[in-house]
Order: C-alpha cells, then sequence, then structure tokens
C-alpha cells in the first residue's frame, strides 16, 4: 500500500467554552492507520455514558474520545467515535474532525464526503477556510497517489461567506465577531465597553458560551443580578456537561461575592 502523508492534530479552542477544530500540522511519512493492524475497542463509548445524558453531552464525549485516539496514531478507533458524534449531533467540527481521521485513515472519498455534510452544518467563514485547506490536502494526496478520488467536488464550489448569503446565515458570524470584541475588551479589563458586544451576541445567538461570558463580564462590573439571569439562561440552552460544569463554578463565585458584600442577590437562599 502506498504510503502517504500524516499531519499530526490538536485540538483548537473556539471561544471561551466552544469545542474546537483540529489544526494541521505536517509531520512525517506513514501508512494508512488502517494498514496498521490497530485493535479496535469492543467496548461501545455511548453504552458507558448515562442513558439520561443529553445528546449533545454524549457527542462531546465521543469527540473528546475520538481526539484521543487520533493523539495516539489511533485514527480507526478515532473516525468511529466521531461517526457516533456525528450521528448524535451533525455539527460543523465533528464532521471535521471526521473528515480529518478518515484522510489519516486513508479513506480520501469518505473523508471527502464528510467535509462536504459540513455545508448543511450552517459552518462560519472560518471553519469553511479550514476547510478549504484539509479539502486541498486531501485532493493533493489522492493526485500524489495516482488515485481518482469520487465524489470530490471542486474547491471552487465551497459557499460564499454567510455575510453574502441570507441573513440567517449572517446572524451567527456576527454573533462570533462581536463574542471576539467583547472578550478582547474583557481581557482588557474594559468590562463596561465589554458588555455592549457580549449582549448583542447573546441576540443574535443564545448560545452558552455567549451566556457564559455574558455573564462573566456581568460580574467583573459587579452587576450580579444580571450576571446571574444570563447564566440561568445558559442552563437553559442545553449546554454540554463540561459548560455547565463552568456555570455552575461561576454561579457559587458570584454567590460567594453576594455573601461577602451582604448583598440580596437573586436566587439566594
Amino acid at each position: 500500500m502506498s504510503n502517504f502523508k500524516v499531519f499530526i492534530v490538536v485540538g483548537v479552542a473556539v471561544g471561551v467554552l466552544g469545542g474546537g477544530l483540529v489544526a494541521l500540522f505536517a509531520s512525517g511519512q506513514k501508512k494508512p492507520a488502517s494498514s496498521q493492524g490497530l485493535a479496535t475497542s469492543s467496548e461501545d463509548p455511548v453504552a458507558r455514558t448515562n442513558a439520561s445524558t443529553h445528546l449533545p453531552d454524549r457527542a462531546a464525549v465521543l469527540n473528546n474520545e475520538g481526539k484521543n485516539f487520533m493523539f495516539a496514531g489511533k485514527f480507526a478507533e478515532a473516525s468511529h467515535r466521531f461517526r457516533e458524534a456525528v450521528s448524535l449531533v451533525p455539527e460543523t467540527k465533528y464532521f471535521f474532525n471526521l473528515g480529518t481521521s478518515l484522510f489519516q485513515e486513508g479513506k480520501f472519498d469518505e473523508a471527502l464526503t464528510a467535509l462536504d455534510g459540513i455545508r448543511s452544518a450552517n459552518p462560519t467563514p472560518q471553519q469553511m477556510e479550514k476547510v478549504v485547506v484539509l479539502r486541498g490536502k486531501i485532493l493533493d494526496e489522492c493526485k500524489a497517489q495516482g488515485i481518482t478520488c469520487q465524489g470530490a467536488r471542486p474547491i471552487e464550489s465551497t459557499p460564499a461567506p454567510a455575510s453574502a448569503t441570507s441573513p440567517a446565515r449572517a446572524a451567527p458570524d456576527r454573533a462570533a465577531a462581536l463574542n471576539d470584541r467583547g472578550k478582547t475588551l474583557m481581557l482588557a479589563g474594559k468590562f463596561d465597553e465589554a458588555e455592549s458586544p457580549f449582549q448583542e451576541a447573546v441576540r443574535l445567538a443564545p448560545e452558552p458560551k455567549y451566556l457564559f461570558n455574558l455573564g462573566t463580564n456581568l460580574f467583573q462590573e459587579g452587576k450580579f443580578d444580571e450576571a446571574i439571569g444570563a447564566l440561568e439562561r445558559l442552563r437553559t440552552k442545553n449546554p454540554t456537561a463540561e459548560q455547565l460544569s463552568k456555570t455552575e463554578a461561576l454561579l457559587a463565585k458570584v454567590y460567594a461575592e453576594c455573601k461577602e458584600q451582604r448583598i440580596s442577590c437573586a436566587g439566594m437562599k
């Protein structure tokens, strides 16, 4: 079997709470994982989770397990986890990670199909840029190995940025930009200026990570009741287990500060 280039993967955090896509860095030459005789775990990861766990939480667990397998070079096992994650929650990051691991296995057609699935998952322009890069690497490898990759779409068919399409597509991208602006201001200690971008991000896309950042900033401003309100709202947005854990920790800090300052804050017993 022909050798092909393998790229080592690392996670990249998106937002304060968001999971990350996977960045690619060139490494050496290695045979596809399918030829390395890797054993597949017989233990179903879904069975290990509690039956009452929300689907996003289960998908996040599977995604993390998949990344761990990729770090260990066990790409077949990684693909299995990512495929399960996609089946539960068809998010861009899970499609991307699946495409990456399938590429590492040498399953180029399947990798391209996974990346094509991203088109229906409302990706941001930044995410699509990463997709274009990975697609290019896959197509280059197909050419280098003299393989005609079936189902490969031209890179030019990549959708235009959301700002050039419908307002519904533009809203998530605008929210992400506002969130980034708010984080920059918050890290600079400009909490009063950061509040407005975070509030607008939440208005456009009331996602847990944006609500968490807004709650954090309001806490820094000393607006404890408003911070509690944002974090309580986060609880209703189907957060992952990690997001919920961070939220509970922040709420505890807010309540502790209320008690320290002898303030009667919302929700205090």
